[in-house]
């Protein structure tokens, strides 16, 4: 399941809906530090900040995610309707759908309440959500494609 090049464009092609703005990079410190400078400047709800490599990962509670070229790792910009004491569902939410996505791959996920995905007992999936009050919601999903 290693990922080649990625690119806006190859993104779009998969994209069922619209999205706000899409920033692909091939390395960056940290997709999640990219989007909450991108979401202080005002990017809209649903900008996606995409990297092949993250040098300064990081998930849930400040800890370290390592993220090695080969995988893909996100952070969405979302500012939602309903207030932040609602982020765990939002957590659950991408775990169940992230899953789901695993699944169609062929690949038998399974979910380490509540943020993390792993395959065969190896993690290859941290999700995180933090919010900046009720501005905006940074939604990290890192997930680890090479083998």
């Amino acid at each position: 399941m290693i990922m080649e090049n990625i690119s806006s464009d190859k993104i779009k092609l998969y994209l069922s809906h619209e999205i706000g703005e899409l920033h692909v990079y091939d390395t960056l410190d940290s997709t999640n530090n990219t989007a909450k400078r991108l979401a202080a400047d005002d990017a809209p709800h649903g900008t996606v900040v995409v990297a092949a490599e993250q040098t300064t990962g990081h998930g849930r509670m400040g800890r370290g995610f390592f993220s090695p070229r080969g995988g893909v790792y996100m952070s969405v910009i979302l500012r939602p309707d309903f207030s932040a004491d609602k982020i765990m569902l939002l957590t659950t939410l991408t775990s169940v759908a992230v899953c789901r996505v695993i699944e169609r791959l062929g690949y038998i996920p399974k979910i380490k309440w509540v943020n993390d995905i792993l395959i065969d007992g190896k993690k290859i999936c941290g999700i995180s959500a933090a919010s900046s009050g009720n501005d905006f919601i940074i939604l990290g999903i890192g997930v680890n494609t090479s083998e």
